[in-house]
């Protein structure tokens, strides 16, 4: 039985506490994200000396501050293959260097690199699933995808 709440901040790597609820003080409640939206709900709610169940579920925005990953529409980033195994080529349309981040599902910055235009980097090391691939011009974010990586 919490009565909090916690957003974890990828880019900086810190938790912040967050807004208030309608789960505070819930339990067994289960938790998803789908894209940059969480979701939370069900499970039972302490009311007083007693449990109340909780039927519904509630959306929570997360937005690229939050995440420290966004979505961007640019097509002047591609980013390939996707899916992908071995390695990721990133081009730009200006043809300039970049900074290349690769996060896990957890947040963890897993590859970070410096690289020219359509430089390829290796993947070696990580496991299938779903990456967040930031890419990042001065101090600048200029695009974010997600990547599956199967092997």
């Amino acid at each position: 039985n919490y009565n909090d709440m916690w957003r974890y901040d990828a880019a900086n790597d810190q938790w912040s506490a967050a807004p208030g609820s309608p789960l505070l003080g819930g339990a067994w409640s289960s938790t998803f994200v789908v894209g940059n939206n969480a979701y939370a709900g069900l499970g039972a709610k302490f009311q007083g000396t007693g449990l109340t169940g909780n039927l519904n579920f509630y959306k929570f925005v997360m937005d690229e501050v939050t995440t420290g990953i966004g979505e961007s529409s640019e097509d002047a980033i591609d980013i390939y293959p996707n899916p992908a195994s071995g390695f990721l080529t990133i081009h730009t349309a200006s043809n300039e260097a970049v900074q290349v981040e690769v996060y896990s599902t957890l947040g963890q910055n897993v590859i970070s690199k410096k690289v020219n235009d359509l430089e390829k980097i290796s993947l070696e090391g990580l496991s299938s699933g779903m990456y967040y691939v930031k890419i990042i011009s001065g101090n600048k974010t200029i695009a974010g995808r997600k990547v599956q990586i199967i092997r």
